[in-house]
C-alpha cells in the first residue's frame, strides 16, 4: 500500500490531481530508488472553448522520451527535443505526427488543427494546437490514439472545457475515440 501512495503522490502533480509536493518531500525520492526511469505511459490533453475568439485552445503534454521513441519508431530518426541540438524540423515532425493521431470533430465535422509550437518542461513537452471558425458546438469527438500504436499501456487523458462546464474522457488501447455533449 505505501508503494501504491509513493505512486500517487509521484503522479500526481501530472495527472492534475493533487498539487505538487514540496522539492524537499522524501516520497519523491523515494520513488525514484524503487521505479525505472519512466515507469508510466500517459499524456494530459487540456482544450477550451474560447467563445469570444471562436476557437479550441489545446495543450498536450507528453513525455520527451515517448516522443523521441516513437519518432524514431516512425523512421524519422532522432529530435534532440528540447536540447540544443534539435532537429530544425521538430515541429513539422510532432505536428505530422499528431495530425494522424489526434483528431476533432465538432458537432460531426473534422476539425483542422494549427499547431502552435511547442514549450519544454522539465522531462515533458507541451504540445499547442488551435481549432479556429468555431462559433459553438454541442458535441466534441475526440480520436486520441497518441503513441497507442508501440506502447500497449498508453493511457490519454483528454480535459475538455466550455464556459464553465468541464468534462473529461480517457483513451486507451481498447478505447481510441469518444465524444462529449454540451447543452
Amino acid at each position: 500500500m505505501t508503494h501504491l501512495l509513493l505512486v500517487v503522490t509521484f503522479l500526481s502533480p501530472f495527472l492534475g490531481i493533487l498539487p505538487a509536493p514540496p522539492a524537499s518531500t522524501p516520497q519523491v525520492s523515494a520513488i525514484t530508488t524503487y521505479l525505472p526511469q519512466h515507469p508510466f505511459y500517459v499524456s494530459i490533453c487540456q482544450i477550451d472553448y474560447n467563445r469570444e475568439n471562436e476557437s479550441l485552445e489545446i495543450s498536450l503534454k507528453l513525455f520527451i522520451d515517448d516522443v523521441e521513441d516513437i519518432m524514431q519508431r516512425e523512421g524519422v530518426g532522432r529530435l534532440y527535443v528540447g536540447e540544443s541540438k534539435e532537429h530544425a524540423e521538430t515541429n513539422t515532425f510532432i505536428n505530422r505526427y499528431l495530425a494522424q493521431h489526434f483528431i476533432i470533430k465538432v458537432d460531426g465535422q473534422e476539425e483542422s488543427l494549427r499547431f502552435l509550437g511547442k514549450e519544454i518542461e522539465s522531462d515533458a513537452v507541451w504540445c499547442y494546437l488551435e481549432g479556429t471558425n468555431i462559433p459553438s458546438f454541442s458535441e466534441i469527438e475526440i480520436q486520441n490514439s497518441v503513441f497507442m500504436d508501440y506502447i500497449e499501456s498508453q493511457v490519454n487523458i483528454v480535459h475538455v472545457k466550455k464556459a464553465k462546464t468541464e468534462k473529461s474522457l480517457m483513451f486507451n488501447k481498447d478505447k481510441r475515440s469518444g465524444s462529449l455533449s454540451f447543452d
